[in-house]
């Protein structure tokens, strides 16, 4: 006889089973937390550190700058840890404490008030009580840049931003003998951007205006993040009166990010795909056209710009191909106009145009010169040799914009057709060569910046392109109301001053000019035969020569600057090159 469990009742029986239900659905909780870990501060974390109470240098913003930066955060929907006055192990920890709370968060940010310097290649910041009397003493005494990454990385945000304030004078320069002055560049890991107060080897005044400026940004809804960093070195630049330029180092972040939403509301996170516009390969553009003339002057012409370029083995060989015997004669071309463009005047110093809507261009002689200057970002100074090239008379008008184009981006249009156009980015001056290319059936482009500063001094070592004289070449700014300039904080038509030796007109002033090269913070293994500089350190590009809005120290032939390729500011315009293919 089996014998089973005793009868229960209805009551009995629904507990049971409730029982049983009860334990399965405890473990399956429990393999899910272990399983798939959450993150108890949700979607974004932050670290704010300010150190100021400095023995051996006080500061008297961190303070402030804390507060600011804290309350700006915790408005995003941030949870914020804030230290202050942090020795060597308090930061570490609060380093190490905000890794671990970073770990899966959508976005993890850091911010920095205080003293920092380099040594050695490396970024250190300065804890409070630090005791540093060599340069290898900042190894053991402070926080290095780099360890902080390493903490952020290895927590894997969605996207880390990593911030700076940290480019006051080095307190200990005297103690170390230290020449250094700021921070130095840093690599981002993916994911990551890292961004400073001021420009690198350069320092900034402990005043607390960038981060009222970058708190400010930050909140303003519909901002791309990249966006609220470059609006935060536009006021900072012109509330410094250009003395202070806030930098990205780098920026690794692939999606839109709207750390205050995408309209009026705050949103939590929002991202989509960056769908940036396309930038357009100046080396393909040039093959491309090469290949479409399959003459022994369009292939020389393409190795001339590009002599180690993707296809100058190909290029080579169809020179090869066609480069005239002893007994042939050379052909002369059917179109009259491209016969004087190619012969007539391809004697340096004349001009020509090679279609109506065309800018008028001038033959710069071939050369060598002493590119770069001894001042942070423009040396080292090393010997360039330049091959003869066509530069444009003037700037790039509106009028020429506008017939190529077909509309007018210029924020200055009440200025004229005679005006130069500007609020145009790197990539809309490579649509317009792309253009002008393809209408006159020539090898338009932008200068390389050692064509550019050649073409600038024009053989000579003026302090201005063309000039001792500012007010003699140049139109440029009294910044915002400061004494001095004579623009009246406009653009005005081209050709208005005095050209320099080369008959160039505006190379100084006016607006900044777009070159081909990506920005590197020295030349030192720049190109030395003129070419452009296409090896990629960054995102970023070079604008020469200052512009209506630009103090005179920032006007100075050898002085550059840069930019995001996509930007569109309205002092920015350009000017062309063309390569001369010589029969």
């Amino acid at each position: 006889m089996k014998h089973g469990p005793p009868f229960a009742s209805s009551a009995d029986l629904i507990h049971n089973t409730f029982q049983f239900f009860e334990w399965r659905v405890l473990v399956l909780i429990v393999l899910v937390v272990a399983l798939f870990p959450t993150n108890s501060h949700a979607q974004r974390v932050a670290l704010v550190i300010g150190n100021a109470n400095y023995t051996t240098g006080r500061l008297t913003n961190p303070p402030n700058d804390v507060v600011v930066m804290e309350a700006a955060l915790k408005k995003l929907n941030f949870k914020v840890q804030t230290v202050l006055n942090a020795n060597q192990n308090q930061m570490k920890r609060a380093v190490r404490d905000f890794g671990t709370s970073a770990q899966g968060a959508e976005v993890a940010f850091m911010y920095y008030s205080g003293h920092g310097t380099q040594a050695q290649g490396e970024n250190y910041l300065l804890p409070v009580g630090a005791s540093i009397e060599k340069e290898s003493d900042y190894e053991v005494e402070a926080v290095s840049a780099n360890a902080v990454l390493r903490q952020i990385q290895g927590a894997r945000p969605k996207a880390a931003i990593l911030v700076l304030d940290a480019c006051r004078d080095n307190p200990m320069a005297a103690i170390t003998r230290s020449g250094t002055k700021g921070l130095s560049r840093m690599d981002a890991p993916t994911g990551t951007m890292i961004a400073f107060a001021t420009a690198p080897n350069t320092t900034a005044s402990d005043n607390g205006d960038y981060a009222k400026v970058l708190a400010k940004e930050l909140q303003k809804p519909g901002q791309e993040l990249i966006d609220v960093f470059r609006n935060t070195t536009a006021e900072v630049r012109r509330l410094s009166a250009g003395k202070q330029e806030p930098r990205i180092s780098e920026m690794s972040i692939s999606d839109r990010l709207y750390l205050a939403g995408q309209g009026t509301q705050l949103a939590s996170v929002a991202v989509e795909p960056t769908g940036r516009p396309v930038q357009t390969d100046p080396e393909q553009e040039a093959w491309e056209l090469a290949k479409r003339r399959d003459t022994a002057a369009s292939y020389k012409a393409y190795l001339d710009v590009y002599p180690n370029g993707r296809f100058a083995g190909t290029a080579t060989v169809a020179l090869g191909g066609l480069q005239p015997t002893a007994n042939s004669k050379p052909t002369v071309a059917s179109n009259p106009a491209s016969t004087t463009s190619l012969t007539t005047n391809i004697q340096a110093g004349n001009s020509f145009k090679d279609c109506a809507e065309c800018p008028e261009m001038v033959v710069i002689p071939a050369g060598n010169f002493m590119m770069g200057a001894n001042r942070a970002f423009e040396k080292p100074v090393h010997s360039v040799s330049i091959k003869s090239f066509a530069m444009g008379k003037t700037q790039v008008t509106q009028g020429q914009w506008q017939a190529l184009m077909g509309s007018n981006p210029s924020h200055f249009s009440q200025c004229g057709l005679d005006c130069p156009v500007e609020k145009v980015s790197w990539n809309d001056a490579q649509a317009y060569v792309q253009k002008l290319n393809q209408k006159s059936g020539k090898l338009y482009r932008l200068p390389s910046e050692a064509e550019w500063e050649y073409a600038c001094r024009a053989g000579s070592r003026h302090e201005y392109c063309g000039s001792d004289n500012l007010d003699s070449v140049a139109w440029y700014g009294n910044n915002n109301g400061r004494p001095g300039g004579n623009s009246g904080q406009t653009t005005h038509i081209v050709a208005g001053k005095k050209a320099n030796a080369f008959g160039l007109y505006d190379m100084t002033g006016n607006v900044w000019q777009w070159v081909e090269d990506y920005y590197h913070d020295t030349y030192s293994g720049a190109p030395t035969d003129g070419s452009a500089w296409t090896i990629e350190a960054n995102q970023i590009r070079v604008l020469r020569g200052g512009s209506w809005d630009t103090l005179p120290d920032f006007m100075r032939s050898t002085y550059r600057i840069w930019n995001f390729p996509d930007i569109r500011y309205y002092y920015y315009g350009f000017r062309v090159a063309r390569t001369l293919l010589t029969p």
